[in-house]
């Protein structure tokens, strides 16, 4: 007896070769990874930009402050204030002032401790009804 063969036609496979797999993978990876650093790089230019302008806004507002702070401390403004305030003050007499000056640091800056300078004002009232 004869046997009858499977007539059916047998497809043929191409194997994907394995170095052709690996090299497709790091290209991939490679073009992802770039992706990734441009979107993070764009990121932080944007975020730059942004403390940029705040730092900006920042230093315009410290100036107007400070410009402000200069104005009210001035001589004719406190003696404006005083007087809005209804404050009966006068400007000391050269021999009311004390002049403080500040310790030299030239042994500070070689490793040994200056002494410590301590400097008291004295400052005499005469507390009573007149």
């Amino acid at each position: 007896m004869f046997r009858r063969r499977n007539r059916r036609k047998k497809t043929k496979v191409v194997p994907f070769p394995a170095t052709l797999a690996g090299i497709l993978f790091i290209v991939l990876m490679w073009c992802g990874a770039s992706i990734w650093i441009d979107d993070r790089c764009s990121d932080l230019k944007r975020e730059i930009r942004e403390l940029e302008r705040q730092k900006k806004e920042l230093e315009r507002r410290y100036n107007a402050a400070e410009c402000r702070w200069m104005r009210l401390k001035s001589p004719g403004e406190l003696e404006q204030t005083l007087a809005r305030h209804r404050v009966n003050m006068s400007w000391p007499s050269g021999d009311q002032i004390v002049r403080l000056s500040e310790p030299s640091s030239s042994g500070a800056a070689g490793g040994e401790a200056d002494e410590e300078v301590v400097t008291f004002a004295r400052i005499e009232r005469l507390i009573g009804y007149e």
